[in-house]
């Protein structure tokens, strides 16, 4: 009995691991769609409040009929003086450069507002 409730843990913290922990947008995008109940959803959302991701913004992503045209992955290095947009590899074990661009100043504005919330 207490070989079964251990193992029982210890199934349930990898399928969380693997499915509710995601390491890149793919992943994000698969425990999202996967996930059956938004409240489990809510254990992806950093931070103490859950504004950042609604339920209606949940029940958009799983709707069957709503397929995303891609699946990107961005990461913004903002400096004092300027910030640059990196277009990384989704869904890959390390990260690779597609892209990379140097916002303009009014964009730079809006990511560092967004950081802000």
């Amino acid at each position: 009995m207490l070989l079964g409730l251990s193992l029982g843990v210890l199934l349930s913290s990898i399928y969380h691991k693997i499915y509710l922990s995601p390491s890149n947008s793919i992943e994000m995008y698969r425990a999202i769609y996967n996930t059956d109940e938004y409240e489990q959803v809510k254990q992806l959302v950093a931070g103490e409040g859950t504004e950042a991701f609604s339920q209606a913004d949940y029940e958009y992503i799983r709707n069957v009929k709503n397929h995303p045209q891609e699946i990107s992955q961005f990461t913004v290095l903002d400096f004092q003086d300027t910030a640059y947009l990196i277009r990384t590899t989704p869904g890959t074990e390390k990260l690779k450069i597609i892209q990379v661009n140097e916002l303009p100043a009014d964009l730079q504005a809006y990511f560092q507002e967004l950081g802000k919330k």
